[in-house]
């Protein structure tokens, strides 16, 4: 009888101390994917505003927010000559921790990037634009930047 009490006794000190850890463990996991996706989704947002800068016909505004013009690729020049000159107005904007992506006309508000400390562009000496954006990352700031070239006018 003894013998039954002390095994089941370390067996429910066995199992609390696997449930502790495995709470631990799942805890770190869930911040550390929060992390993780703020990371990638400011990358992302960098790729994808770098990308549309160098398409850029004219660049309105440097700074926050950046606006750009840029040509519609998605209608079918082939189809009407007036399709050549459509022109969309790109603007990336921060504000709220959030960085926000407007096409005008016809775009709505996009969030590209969330717990967002910093959104700063400024134009170079070559002429090119330097995009900077900090996040949180836990209780560190991390700031990715890049420089992209524009192209000269023709």
């Amino acid at each position: 009888m003894a013998e039954s009490i002390i095994t089941v006794a370390l067996c429910s000190i066995f199992f609390v101390v696997t449930a502790v850890v495995l709470s631990n463990s799942y805890r770190i996991i869930r911040q550390e994917r929060y992390k993780v996706a703020a990371q990638q989704g400011v990358q992302l947002a960098l790729t994808r505003l770098t990308s549309e800068l160098r398409e850029a016909k004219s660049i309105t505004t440097v700074g926050n927010p950046l606006v750009f013009t840029k040509v519609d690729a998605s209608l079918n020049r082939y189809l009407s000559l007036a399709n050549f000159n459509q022109q969309l107005t790109v603007t990336y904007r921060a504000a709220s921790n959030q960085l926000t992506r407007q096409v005008t006309p016809g775009g709505g508000l996009q969030i590209m990037a969330t717990e967002l400390n910093a959104f700063t562009t400024s134009t170079k000496s070559t002429g090119n634009i330097e995009i900077q954006m900090t996040f949180l990352d836990g209780h560190q700031a991390r700031t990715y930047i890049t420089e992209v070239a524009i192209p000269s006018k023709w």
